[in-house]
């Protein structure tokens, strides 16, 4: 379960909202029975008015989407399954939209590279 690999949204209360998953959780922590998700909306179907680096937009399966990066959540890994994308090709835009929402000091960032 690599960072960045996309899924689709197994839960039948908001795979229609968010039909896909992607998984932003760094690979060295992997031995962890959960990851960190953001959902994935159809570009189409975005209830609001998207504000661009918090909410980049990706093509998943050809569609045109959008990252909801501020709906991030924990799930289960045994809740993704198969991968069904790779949005590594777009690493800084993600890793920016998370800065965006979680922005911590260069010192910070040090430290936690160090775990």
């Amino acid at each position: 379960m690599t960072q960045f690999a996309v899924y689709r949204n197994a839960n039948p209360q908001t795979e229609q909202a968010y039909p896909f998953l992607v998984n932003v959780q760094s690979d060295s922590v992997e031995r962890l029975p959960t990851c960190v998700v953001v959902p994935i909306s159809r570009a189409a179907l975005l209830p609001y008015t998207r504000i661009r680096r918090l909410m980049p937009t990706v093509t998943v399966l050809g569609e045109p989407c959008v990252l909801v990066t501020q709906e991030l959540a924990g799930v289960g890994r045994v809740a993704l399954g198969e991968a069904v994308g790779d949005l590594s090709a777009q690493r800084s835009e993600i890793v920016a939209a998370l800065d965006l929402l979680f922005p911590v000091s260069e010192g910070m960032t040090a430290a936690c590279g160090r775990l």
